[in-house]
């Protein structure tokens, strides 16, 4: 295990080169990453994003929902590409912002939160994979460091 501020170059960029890693996930990630690292882990890279994308793209979702007033923002799965949290999403969860919270209990809330899709959430699934051809993945228009674990 090796945690790093950048994966973009130095130490950070040799481990994920080295680490023959197929699949990449960031949290609360800070900075973009460029086509030569996405092209890096064999499946692709993923971000678990706290807001139901595509609202609050970026740094801070958690305080710009409850800055807005919001009564629910949520968790969203979704692949990375070259822009700010553009790539196709794999699933989003809604959670209700309770009256009382501050950024930091919504947060740790949501980073509790199990991404378990719902019987509906399955079904539109179901209804988009038959309709589009079996892709399961819905395409939207378009920090602080990383961890990275061997083998």
């Amino acid at each position: 295990l090796l945690e790093v501020d950048t994966i973009l170059h130095g130490q950070g960029r040799l481990a994920l080169e080295r680490s023959d890693a197929d699949v990449l996930v960031v949290v609360a990630y800070g900075e973009l990453l460029t086509p030569d690292i996405l092209a890096l882990p064999a499946r692709g890279a993923v971000n678990l994003h706290f807001s139901l994308l595509p609202r609050y793209r970026g740094a801070g979702p958690v305080q710009h929902a409850l800055l807005d007033g919001c009564s629910e923002t949520g968790v969203t799965t979704m692949l990375l590409d070259e822009g700010m949290d553009t790539g196709p999403i794999l699933r989003s969860l809604a959670v209700a912002i309770e009256p009382t919270e501050d950024a930091g209990t919504l947060g740790a809330r949501l980073r509790a939160t199990e991404q378990r899709p719902s019987a509906g959430h399955e079904a539109q699934r179901a209804e988009h994979n038959r309709d589009s051809g079996g892709d399961e993945r819905e395409p939207r228009p378009a920090a602080r460091g990383a961890v990275i674990c061997g083998r």
